[in-house]
């Protein structure tokens, strides 16, 4: 189901697990999951939303027609069978009056926080941990170092209005603590 175990994405740079709670996403490389059977300790980062309503809902959009089935143990018990796969992953009202949507676009993963007329934007905050280190490059991207890998978020793209009366706003994110004092804190301005 859209709202509980592990989800699978691929992307440009090869695939990540991703896993969706809540409250959090945790990512972590394919090639990280090879190293469990070494014995390696596998990267894996994870983005908390602080603040994040609890009872917040979650629900798969645009389900595609693949499905596929995890078998963890040998006790046909534990399996699941024909889990269905979604284009996209709802967090409705993940803050009082916004939505949080993940999605894929042209191999990558980008999400999109919608905030509704009234809704404070001020409180959308994200806690990267598990990082080595969290920067916004040059033109203003967010990258994730992963040791083995690392994530990029594109700049934020936010506009006002819908359809062809989108106005766009000119937007950045903030960095507001840094990984070597703990979780970076991520906003936006």
């Amino acid at each position: 189901s859209a709202g509980s175990d592990a989800r699978r994405f691929v992307t440009e740079e090869g695939e990540f697990h991703i896993a969706l709670s809540r409250r959090s996403v945790s990512f972590e490389p394919q090639k990280s999951i090879s190293k469990l059977q070494s014995g390696v300790t596998p990267s894996r980062v994870s983005i908390e939303f602080p603040g994040a309503r609890k009872d917040a809902r979650m629900a798969g959009i645009d389900q595609i027609s693949s499905s596929y089935s995890v078998f963890r143990s040998r006790d046909p018990q534990q399996w699941q069978l024909h889990v269905p796969l979604y284009r996209q992953i709802l967090y409705s009202d993940i803050y009082r009056g916004i939505d949080l949507t993940f999605h894929e676009n042209q191999q990558h993963l980008e999400y999109d926080f919608s905030v509704h007329e009234g809704a404070d934007p001020n409180l959308i905050h994200l806690r990267m941990n598990g990082a080595q280190r969290v920067d916004i490059d040059p033109s203003g991207d967010l990258i994730l170092d992963m040791g083995d890998g690392s994530i990029r978020f594109r700049k934020p793209v936010v506009y006002q209005g819908s359809g062809s009366e989108r106005k766009v706003i000119e937007a950045h994110y903030t960095l507001t603590s840094s990984v070597q004092h703990g979780p970076a804190w991520v906003g936006f301005a």
